[in-house]
């Protein structure tokens, strides 16, 4: 599939990986009554925190 690989390409140019899936981010949520798939991952990355200078 295209783009499976979408969050190893990402997190190796150093980005922090917070991906999960909708099941467990939104648990009781329907998924069928809102057209969510459960399974499907949230993509969700975030810029390294820079470390504090001393």
């Amino acid at each position: 599939m295209f783009g499976g690989d979408i969050e190893a390409v990402f997190a190796s140019e150093g980005l922090v990986s917070h991906v999960k899936t909708h099941r467990v981010l939104l648990p009781k949520i329907d998924a069928a009554r809102y057209g969510v798939n459960a399974a499907e991952p949230f993509l969700l990355f975030q810029k390294p925190q820079p470390k504090p200078k001393l």
